[in-house]
């Protein structure tokens, strides 16, 4: 509230900490005509901008004397502090607990079957409260990931290797798998919704990779505002 004004505070809540009460009907149904509506539902989209950074520092892990068991602790505190200022919600906690063990094996190299790891997850989470299972929230968000788990092996080996290995390889991919999720999800948005976005596929392809960027900086502007405002 005191570093944007009254129309862009609502969206930062949304956007930032999945708070929507403030948004007004106009803003939710553009979002909603664009296909965007999600990205205001913070879940695995949000932890996974969020652990992001975490990711691209795993090597610098592995060569120290008990870095993995920090590393480990480290992320897990990330995603309790993540999921608290969200007012612990359910989409957050179901993604923290597959972040987890997904990161869990990237570690320790205990796995790299991550469809196996995001069955134990969904298991775990049905095992304390079953009745997720017929949540559309669950059910979005284990599709997406299950559609990215078996379709990107493919996409990437059709992608020929200089494309790959360019500046704008990783770029493509993150635009590649953004329409094949929007695609793979329309099923099951039609038959809760009754509707879906001929635009969507575009509208994300184009808006998360930029949320990828938003998302972090926004949040470490959020902790170091808490000591230097002025920052």
């Amino acid at each position: 509230d005191s570093n944007f004004n009254e129309i862009t505070a609502p969206i930062a809540k949304a956007l930032l900490l999945g708070y929507k009460n403030e948004l007004e009907g106009d803003t939710r149904q553009a979002f909603a005509r664009a296909g965007l509506s999600h990205i205001m539902a913070v879940s695995g989209l949000h932890v996974g901008l969020v652990i992001a950074p975490f990711w691209l520092i795993i090597p610098f892990f592995w060569t120290r004397k008990h870095g993995t068991k920090i590393g480990l602790a480290l992320l897990v505190f990330i995603l309790i502090f993540y999921a608290g200022l969200t007012g612990f919600s359910a989409p957050v906690l179901r993604a923290s607990v597959m972040a987890v063990l997904l990161t869990y094996g990237k570690l320790f190299s205990k796995s790299a079957d991550s469809i196996n790891l995001m069955g134990i997850a969904a298991l775990v989470i049905l095992i304390f409260d079953p009745k997720q299972l017929f949540e559309i929230g669950f059910q979005l968000s284990f599709s997406a990931v299950l559609i990215i788990l078996l379709v990107l092996p493919v996409i990437q080996s059709k992608i020929p290797y200089w494309v790959r290995v360019k500046w704008y390889g990783t770029p493509v991919m993150v635009i590649i798998i953004s329409l094949v999720v929007q695609f793979g999800l329309y099923p099951l948005q039609a038959f809760y919704f009754g509707e879906v976005s001929i635009i969507s596929p575009i509208a994300n392809a184009l808006f998360v990779p930029f949320l990828g960027i938003v998302v972090p900086l926004s949040l470490l502007a959020l902790i170091v505002g808490v000591f230097a405002p002025a920052i």
